[in-house]
């Protein structure tokens, strides 16, 4: 039984054949593809026209593009492994068996979590290789499909959702019955040199001053004239 793993792109690549060869995993002999947000990886063996594997001993470095189109600029994906990365003992058998490859490109959740536009878009993926001489080759380049799952993630939420009730209607909750009382209030001198709340009056047109009198445990909310 084999284990669960990542999604897995493995592609041959015939270098010198017509330009753009057809791109097909080798694994499905379909054009490969992905998931929106799945980590994805990509294998590719370089081959002649001929069939034979291609000696990269000098190659400097690979890099691998996922663009939005072949004529469309504007890199979704980009990652670029060195020499010493690339695998130069894969042979026939070790291709044909899948247990190695030239270069291989880890591409993460992230950095595969790409807008399809619909249910499935059409990128354009291409590797290139810089030659130890500084010249440029590419070795692959072709369609590739990427799914939309669905899978979206709803936005977590809020750690504190608020009050239930606005600030009005909590100050509304305290207040004394008697004259009607507007939310409305200023800060005004107590005449000792400290400061009170003054409350508007609706009843009287007035402000008047909010005051707590009374030993505590029988205190009595009480309104006084502006000192």
């Amino acid at each position: 039984m084999p284990l669960l793993s990542n999604r897995l792109v493995r592609c041959a690549s015939a270098i010198g054949s017509p330009f753009p060869a057809t791109l097909q995993d080798q694994r499905t002999s379909q054009t490969p593809e992905t998931v929106r947000g799945n980590a994805t990886r990509f294998e590719f063996g370089f081959f002649t026209p001929q069939g034979e594997l291609y000696d990269l001993s000098n190659v400097q470095s690979i890099n691998l593009k996922l663009q939005p189109s072949q004529t469309t600029s504007g890199t979704l994906a980009d990652q670029t492994i060195a020499a010493e990365d690339l695998d130069l003992t894969l042979d026939a058998e070790t291709w044909a068996d899948g247990t190695k490859a030239h270069a291989a490109f880890d591409f993460s959740n992230a950095e595969m979590n790409l807008d399809p536009q619909g249910a499935r878009r059409t990128l354009w993926l291409v590797a290139t290789a810089i030659m130890i001489s500084g010249k440029e080759v590419t070795l692959a380049a072709g369609n590739f499909f990427l799914h939309e799952d669905n899978n979206v993630a709803e936005d977590p939420p809020p750690e504190n959702p608020g009050t239930l009730i606005t600030l009005e209607q909590a100050d509304a909750r305290y207040l004394p019955t008697g004259p009607t009382v507007d939310s409305g209030f200023q800060v005004v001198p107590d005449g000792s040199g400290g400061f009170e709340a003054a409350f508007w009056n609706n009843t009287q047109s007035i402000y008047q001053v909010l005051r707590l009198t009374g030993a505590a445990g029988s205190e009595q909310i009480t309104f006084h004239p502006l000192p």
